[in-house]
């Protein structure tokens, strides 16, 4: 096989679409029914969506779930887990989903910042499903606010490393995917536990799209080099206060044949 024609493989590899949206506890509690028509809408362009905040908001992403044809993953009852559900399309994969999730910190004192001192349990919440010629998982997480602080900083570091070894030790050849609300702008040093493992930024590759007030581009989308090639992205405004963040990208098949 030509170098040419390898370079080209994403032209007809599968496509797989993966959104992540912070709901936001206001917006869950002032606009309920607007951030359920809202998030079907947004659930209906992806093939997989990653939520932050959804925990005051579960009626919410159940309702939203089940007219827009997704099934809805909250985690096996265990404190935090409620917090960043994943979705997936029902007829995305001719194999049933699997779901499981991965504790990235306990519940701890992070120091002064937004919110409360004590920062909740991080999960990372996984979906491992399958296209033509190769396995996805996608990891959904949230990442601790106020990384200008050093306490929070630290915490968000550990977090992100945990993720990407994870990810890197769960599934070595798969198309993986690590996504969310991150809190922290792509290239920060925090995040080096995640390049390290051979994941890069949507956000940096396609070119940084504002998802959070007027310029802060916190939520992203980082996929394994080499297997995915991401070919677009795009945000789209909600009653949240974070903009929905979209990825279209090519996954590539396995090959049996050298050459």
């Amino acid at each position: 096989m030509s170098r040419r024609r390898r370079g080209r493989w994403w032209k007809r590899a599968p496509r797989v679409r993966v959104g992540t949206l912070n709901l936001s506890v206001r917006a869950a509690k002032r606009k309920p029914q607007q951030l359920e028509d809202d998030l079907v809408d947004f659930m209906a362009a992806h093939d997989v969506v990653g939520m932050q905040e959804a925990g005051q908001a579960r009626k919410v992403v159940e309702a939203a779930a089940k007219r827009a044809g997704h099934v809805v993953w909250f985690g096996d009852g265990r404190p935090g887990q409620d917090a960043t559900p994943i979705s997936i399309r029902r007829d995305f994969s001719e194999h049933a989903p699997r779901f499981h999730a991965v504790l990235l910190s306990e519940r701890t004192d992070a120091g002064r910042g937004a919110g409360p001192r004590m920062v909740k349990a991080k999960w990372l919440m996984i979906v491992e499903t399958r296209v033509p010629g190769r396995v996805v998982a996608v990891g959904n997480m949230h990442g601790p606010a106020s990384q200008q602080n050093l306490g929070r900083r630290l915490l968000a570091a550990r977090g992100f490393r945990r993720a990407g070894k994870v990810m890197a030790t769960l599934y070595p050849s798969a198309a993986v995917f690590v996504i969310g609300d991150l809190n922290t702008v792509p290239g920060a040093r925090q995040l080096a536990g995640l390049l390290a493992r051979g994941l890069r930024s949507c956000q940096r590759r396609l070119g940084e799209l504002v998802t959070h007030g007027r310029r802060r581009t916190i939520d992203d989308v980082y996929f394994r080099r080499r297997v995915v090639r991401p070919l677009r992205h795009h945000t789209t405004r909600t009653v949240s206060d974070h903009r929905g963040y979209g990825v279209t990208c090519a996954v590539r098949p396995r090959t049996t044949k050298k050459g």
